[in-house]
C-alpha cells in the first residue's frame, strides 16, 4: 500500500466565534492549544484510493464538503467516495457551520481552512511510499453516557490503524478512533482548544516516533458518540489531555508491536440514504416555535439563546415546507475496508448503540464507526430515547435547523450500512 500523510495547523490569527455552546460569552478570547487539519492518502497500486482528512473543528457544511471534493476530482482524480472528511467535533474550534445562538460561522476561517486542506492533500500524495498496514484495539472505561437513562450505552473501544514504512520500520501516519464528545472545557472556556482529540493526537504521536525522524501525522477521530461525554465538563487543560493519553495509551503498545496485514487491500464504497424526518406544515412550524419560545425558553438556564434558536429555526423551516421540502433528509454512509479494518464513516450526532448493532448485523468485529463525516447533520438517536425524551430528542434540532429524525432513523441507518458491509 503506498501511504502519505501531511499536516498543518488551521488556528486563525483573527477574531472567530468558537462554535458548539449556546452559553459561551463570545467572541473567542485566544488560543489555548492550536487546531490541526491532517490527512492520509492510500493507494493500492490498483484502482483503490482513499484520502482522509481529519479537521479539528465541530463539523463541515454540505457545500464546503461538496466542493472539496469537486477539486480533489480535478486535481488528483479521485471520486466523490474516495474523499472522506472528518471533524474531530471539537466545540472550542472557529464556527464552520451555522449552528443557531452557538457561535457565528466566519466565512474567512472556512476559506484558510479549505487553503490549508488543498495543502496539505498536495503534500501527502506527493509524499506517498510503500507501508505496512498494522491494527490494534483496546478498552478504555472512560467516557460516560451523558443521558443517564434506561438505555444508556457507551462504546468503550479504542480502535487504532497505523501505516509504517515497508522500509525502515518508521510510522508515517495513524488513525486514532474513539466514541467521546470533546466537550471537556466547557462553556466558560474561551479560547480555541482541540480539546481532549489534541492530547490524544500528541500522546500517539510520540509513542510512535522514531528517533531522529519525521512523527507520525495522527488522525483522531470520533465514534458514534451522540449521548457520550467525558466524565464531566470544566476540566482543566491538563485534565483534559491526560484524558486524551489515556485514549492512545490503550492502543500504543499494541500498535507498536503489530506485525502488518499480510496482502492488506483497500476498497472504497459510499451511499445516500433519505431517512424520514418528523415534518409539520407550516401552520405547525408556527405554533412549535411560539410554544417553545413562550413556555419553554423561560424554563431553561439559557432563554435567550434558545429564543434565538427556536425562532432562526422558524424562519429557516418556513420557506422549505411551504415548497413541499424536508420530509426526508440525505445520509450519507461510506464504507472502507483498510486491510482486516472495516470503517464505517456516517455524518451526524450517532447515538452509541449504533457501532454495536451494526457489528451484531455484520458479524464484523473488527469494524469501528466514524461520526461527523462529510456534511454535518444533527442528533440521530435510537428509537427507545423517542420515548425517554432529554435534548438530542427535543431540542436539538431547533439547533441545527431543521426537523429532527423520525422515529427508527437510526435503525434505518443501521440496516443500510450492513447492507453496504456484506455486500460483494
Amino acid at each position: 500500500m503506498n501511504v502519505g500523510a501531511a499536516e498543518v495547523d488551521i488556528t486563525p490569527n483573527f477574531e472567530v466565534e468558537l462554535c458548539g455552546f449556546a452559553l459561551r460569552e463570545q467572541p473567542c478570547a485566544g488560543v489555548l492549544d492550536p487546531i490541526f487539519a491532517r490527512c492520509v492518502y492510500l493507494d493500492d497500486g490498483q484502482e483503490h484510493r482513499l484520502l482522509w482528512l481529519v479537521a479539528d473543528v465541530l463539523a463541515l457544511e454540505g457545500t464546503f464538503v461538496e466542493d472539496f471534493r469537486g477539486w480533489a476530482r480535478r486535481q488528483f482524480g479521485l471520486q466523490a467516495h474516495e474523499v472522506l472528511l472528518v471533524a474531530t467535533h471539537t466545540h472550542a474550534a472557529p464556527a464552520t457551520i451555522t449552528l443557531n445562538a452557538a457561535g457565528r460561522k466566519s466565512d474567512r476561517f472556512v476559506v484558510l481552512l479549505r487553503e490549508r486542506m488543498e495543502q496539505i492533500v498536495r503534500a501527502a500524495v506527493a509524499d506517498a511510499q510503500p507501508c505496512d498496514i498494522v491494527f490494534a484495539r483496546g478498552h478504555l472505561d472512560l467516557a460516560i453516557d451523558r443521558r443517564n437513562k434506561p438505555t444508556k450505552h457507551v462504546d468503550p473501544m479504542v480502535w487504532s490503524i497505523g501505516f509504517r514504512q515497508t522500509k525502515g520500520g518508521r510510522f508515517v501516519a495513524a488513525v486514532l478512533n474513539y466514541a467521546m464528545h470533546p466537550v471537556s472545557l466547557g462553556h466558560n472556556e474561551r479560547r480555541i482548544s482541540p480539546d481532549w482529540c489534541g492530547g490524544a493526537a500528541t500522546a500517539l504521536r510520540d509513542a510512535l516516533a522514531t528517533q531522529g525522524a519525521d512523527p507520525p501525522v495522527i488522525l483522531v477521530t470520533n465514534g458514534a458518540c451522540g449521548n457520550v461525554n467525558p466524565p464531566y465538563h470544566g476540566a482543566s487543560r491538563e485534565l483534559v489531555f491526560a484524558w486524551g493519553k489515556a485514549v492512545a495509551d490503550a492502543v500504543a503498545d499494541q500498535l507498536r508491536r503489530a506485525g502488518p496485514t499480510p496482502g492488506a487491500l483497500l476498497s472504497v464504497r459510499s451511499i445516500k440514504v433519505p431517512i424520514p424526518m418528523d415534518w409539520h406544515d407550516p401552520d405547525e412550524v408556527d405554533r412549535i416555535a411560539e410554544h417553545m419560545i413562550r413556555d419553554l425558553a423561560p424554563q431553561t438556564t439559557w432563554p435567550a439563546p434558545f429564543t434565538q434558536a427556536a425562532g432562526a429555526w422558524r424562519d429557516t423551516l418556513k420557506p422549505l415546507v411551504a415548497s413541499g421540502g424536508g420530509r426526508t433528509h440525505e445520509i450519507e454512509i461510506q464504507c472502507a475496508r483498510v486491510g482486516e479494518v472495516t470503517v464505517i464513516a456516517i455524518n451526524g450526532e450517532i447515538f452509541a448503540r449504533f457501532t454495536d448493532d451494526l457489528r451484531r448485523a455484520t458479524g464484523e468485529q473488527k469494524l469501528f464507526v466514524v461520526g461527523y463525516a462529510n456534511a454535518a447533520f444533527g442528533y440521530i438517536p435510537t428509537r427507545d430515547a423517542y420515548a425517554e425524551g432529554g435534548y438530542e430528542v427535543e431540542a436539538a434540532h431547533f439547533f441545527y435547523n431543521s426537523f429532527r429524525p423520525a422515529p427508527g432513523a437510526l435503525e434505518l441507518l443501521c440496516d443500510r450500512a450492513a447492507d453496504l458491509v456484506c455486500s460483494p
